[in-house]
């Protein structure tokens, strides 16, 4: 206990410590590659952090199922296209990410290979559509064409708060993403149905097999251009005393649906 008498518990963490000036020795695309993909890891890895302390199995009434639906779709839909960008940036596509760089074309090429079984996952085209339409962009035409997939019994209802931030409409979420998914839906169905699949599934599917694969490149990039090439350069552990509550088991603690005014 610290003398203002906050309680501190123990963690311990690795540190491989680098600089700049190691990576002097590297061309210019594998050292921005690998800066790249260690962003977009470290996003994802908050966004998971998040995503775990939200109830999913919350069962009550209605409007609070509501709430934990949209938080929980708001962290996916980051969570998906935040994997899917870095999965473009690995396999070199767009303008932005063509590269020369012989060295890492070679170590990107195998993972390249691999992530075609990715692309033809279901999953991929509904992460990639409601990353266009309801993550990274918000537009009249994906709303006009979303509008037509829903039933007219669909949830359109306003949450109102006397605090603006714990206001939520649920039209929105109702059109843009459940409507997205409906139209994504359909026509998955009509060529090739996956049986009792629901697109949550698919979905989810998608993500963790391509989070998987994208940890592996990230691995393999990292340890080119550092553990191989530092010879007997070794990390070391730190112990570190945490404020009480900074660390938590998923479950142990849960995402508020609503913020209070300080007392």
């Amino acid at each position: 206990m610290g003398n203002d008498g906050k309680k501190f518990e123990l963690e311990r963490i690795g540190k491989y410590e680098l600089r700049k000036s190691d990576f002097d020795a590297h061309d210019l695309d594998s050292v921005a590659a690998l800066a790249a993909l260690s962003y977009a890891v470290s996003e994802i890895n908050v966004v998971l952090r998040l995503y775990l302390f939200i109830d999913h199995d919350f069962d009550g009434p209605p409007e609070l199922d509501s709430i934990n639906h949209v938080q929980r779709n708001v962290l996916l839909r980051i969570l998906s296209a935040k994997i899917f960008e870095a999965s473009e940036m690995v396999q070199l596509r767009g303008r932005y990410n063509r590269s020369n760089s012989v060295h890492l074309k070679s170590t990107l090429l195998p993972f390249q290979k691999s992530f075609k079984r990715l692309k033809r996952h279901p999953g991929y085209t509904l992460v990639q559509n409601l990353r266009n339409e309801a993550t990274n962009h918000c537009t009249l035409n994906a709303a006009r064409l979303n509008l037509s997939e829903i039933p007219d019994t669909s949830d359109f209802s306003f949450l109102l708060h006397s605090m603006d931030g714990n206001c939520l409409y649920l039209m929105g979420e109702t059109v843009m993403h459940y409507g997205r998914v409906l139209r994504q839906s359909n026509e998955r169905e009509a060529e090739n149905p996956l049986g009792d699949s629901t697109e949550y599934d698919i979905w989810m599917s998608w993500n963790m097999a391509t989070l998987r694969w994208l940890r592996r490149v990230h691995t393999r990039l990292a340890e080119k251009l550092t553990i191989d090439h530092f010879e007997g350069k070794l990390g070391r552990e730190l112990t570190m005393w945490i404020p009480e509550g900074a660390s938590a088991k998923p479950k142990s603690r849960l995402t508020p649906f609503f913020v209070r005014k300080d007392e």
